[in-house]
């Protein structure tokens, strides 16, 4: 099936542009773009945080970096021990 090669076909093309122009901040968006599609998250936010460095006045880069930061927050374990503590209530003798 041609239609699955396209996205790894793309991100080929995004490395080896990066590799020839490691500054171009357009290059890493297109990649963290690509990286989100496939849900790379953690590929996505390091692209995209780069991207976001050098064009912070681009408003879908950050909306996108957002989405992606999203979902590493839901990726990422919660701490279940700690407990609130009620008012009032001494924590020591």
């Amino acid at each position: 099936m041609p239609a699955q090669h396209k996205p790894c076909q793309g991100r080929e093309g995004d490395n080896a542009a990066i590799r020839l122009h490691p500054t171009c901040a357009r290059f890493f968006h297109i990649r963290g773009l690509l990286h989100a599609k496939q849900q790379y998250w953690q590929a996505a936010y390091q692209d995209l945080w780069r991207a976001l460095h050098e064009m912070p006045e681009d408003q879908a880069l950050a909306d996108c970096f957002f989405v992606v930061m999203q979902r590493l927050g839901t990726q990422l374990a919660v701490p279940t021990t700690s407990t609130p503590r009620a008012k009032g209530r001494a924590t020591h003798a």
